[in-house]
């Protein structure tokens, strides 16, 4: 399939499937909440989806990262794959710090969405995207995407710490408006603290707090 419109939407048309569960890999350009402007190389995002009672699947980093982590755990430890999407989605937030309400699947967050689990989306792409461009982005996608597949945890503290360091003098208000800028939507959900309490807490200084 091909992008249909600037909001990044594809359709895909099928008569039959030899199973409910399909994987979608998408190749493109995408807009970087960072920088604001659009790409200037593409990157490829990969998801996994129980298709069973859905029409549509977003295509994030949370699916991108738990790809690898739920194929894993349902051909290699025999958990159902329901559950190895939610646990695989959990060990990921729980990786940055970031909480997650349990219920909401991967494919149905939107960085432009309305709901806390959309914010929490929101502040994982804006770590891993960081200052990087595009090939080291893609680079630390793959080792994290690895990483996560047997333990489901991020073990390369160096890469925890480099995203920290590309944080902590970020922008966020600038983010902020960047992601208004695309008028995608008339929402941005509240990403700011979960970003700026990763890396206090990777310093050492502690989540934001009116004690600390």
């Amino acid at each position: 399939s091909k992008i249909k419109n600037d909001k990044g939407e594809f359709e895909v048309s099928y008569k039959e499937l030899s199973s409910n569960y399909a994987m979608f890999a998408v190749d493109g350009y995408y807009r970087n909440e960072v920088t604001g402007n659009r790409s200037v190389s593409p990157i490829t995002l990969n998801a996994l989806s129980d298709l069973t009672d859905r029409k549509t699947v977003n295509v994030n980093i949370l699916t991108h990262l738990e790809f690898d982590r739920v194929k894993y755990l349902t051909t290699a430890k025999g958990v159902k794959y329901s559950e190895a999407k939610a646990q695989a989605e959990k060990e990921i937030f729980d990786a940055f710090g970031i909480s997650f309400k349990e219920g909401a699947s991967a494919e149905d967050l939107n960085i432009v969405g309305s709901t806390e689990n959309d914010g929490a989306l929101l502040a994982l792409s804006v770590l891993m995207q960081g200052t990087s461009a595009e090939g080291a982005f893609s680079e630390r996608l793959s080792l994290v995407a690895q990483d996560l597949v047997e333990d489901g945890t991020i073990d390369d503290k160096q890469i925890l710490a480099d995203i920290a360091d590309e944080v902590a003098l970020m922008d966020l208000a600038k983010v902020r408006k960047n992601v208004e800028g695309w008028k995608l939507s008339t929402t941005v959900p509240d990403f700011e603290n979960y970003v700026e309490t990763y890396w206090t807490t990777s310093y050492g200084i502690g989540a934001c707090t009116k004690e600390n």
